[in-house]
């Protein structure tokens, strides 16, 4: 199973070096395959996803999985071709300047996530209780900021694993499901990201971590979203500090970690000119301490179990 947002735009001019690539939507022979969206017999053929008999559900994608596409020219953000941030840490680090860098980022009571379809947000099972009902704010920069294009909403359904252990941190995954899908087409800053179950963890592997955490330990929160780059840390050597199980990887840099505030927040990988989850934010020992990295929930293994059985309701983006 592999769903998410698709980041480049085929009418985006700033493709231009990617021409001679024969899989880009700019290259002239794209256009002449019979698979094309865009080809005139495209609408014929009984594998489009406007064909009635596409995987034999009538409501796979509704009107709204066009609106999941970006239209007209990206944002600076969803250029998934740029260069690993050279940033500092999310503790004292470097803010986010562009609104929509990571349109799926979301933030709610303390903690953060990411949109993963229309309807889904991803988190950790730490940062919710079934019973409570949640506000939740996509498409945020700087809280600031109240003029910022963003969608607040309401998840009244929070559903943690069920073999959440608050003692150990296993299985610390959990979705808010939203009262109202999230309209694409009003917030085109707001997007969801690619989750793969074959998006596994790699020691020495340079991943991506965002929040609105605290700038310190102990500190207070961020008002913009920050970023900086970990490296996925040896399983071994991380098992050395903690209790760990298979469903858990480390992440650390020098002087660089995610802190409270960004837990349920996304480890993000740039993979073929896209963003992918491959971990969401845990548990650590403080905040950027020297030998303590952060610990991260391995989305890959959820993909096909815990998040396909509980969002049948929802309507996902295809996987680039």
């Amino acid at each position: 199973m592999e769903v998410c947002y698709y980041g480049d735009n085929p009418n985006d001019d700033d493709n231009s070096n990617d021409d001679d690539n024969p899989n880009h939507y700019d290259n002239p022979n794209h256009y002449d395959n019979p698979n094309h969206y865009d080809n005139p017999n495209h609408n014929d053929n009984p594998n489009h996803y406007d064909n009635p008999n596409h995987y034999d559900n009538p409501n796979h994608y509704d009107d709204n999985y066009s609106s999941c596409l970006p239209s007209g020219k990206r944002s600076t953000g969803t250029d998934m071709t740029e260069e690993m941030p050279d940033i500092d840490r999310i503790v004292g680090g470097v803010e986010v300047t562009n609104q929509g860098k990571y349109p799926w980022m979301v933030y709610f009571g303390g903690c953060g996530g990411t949109l993963i379809n229309d309807r889904y947000i991803l988190t950790a099972a730490h940062c919710v209780t079934p019973s409570e009902r949640y506000t939740v704010t996509l498409g945020d920069l700087d809280k600031s900021i109240s003029t910022e294009s963003k969608s607040i909403t309401i998840a009244s359904t929070a559903i943690r694993h069920p073999q959440y252990n608050s003692s150990t941190n296993n299985n610390d995954i959990a979705l808010l499901q939203l009262d109202t899908p999230v309209n694409f087409q009003a917030f085109p800053n707001i997007r969801p990201i690619c989750l793969s179950s074959s998006a596994k963890p790699v020691t020495g592997q340079n991943t991506i971590i965002a929040g609105w955490g605290t700038t310190s330990f102990g500190g207070s929160g961020a008002s913009v979203l920050r970023e900086t780059v970990v490296q996925v840390v040896d399983q071994t050597t991380c098992g050395s500090v903690y209790s760990l199980t298979g469903n858990m990887f480390c992440a650390a840099a020098p002087g660089k970690d995610t802190c409270q505030g960004d837990s349920g927040g996304p480890v993000m990988v740039n993979t073929a000119g896209y963003f992918e989850e491959i971990g969401i934010t845990s548990f650590g020992s403080g905040c950027a301490e020297p030998g303590f990295p952060g610990v991260y929930a391995t989305v890959a293994n959820y993909v096909d179990n815990f998040i396909k059985d509980n969002t049948a309701n929802a309507n996902w983006c295809p996987h680039p």
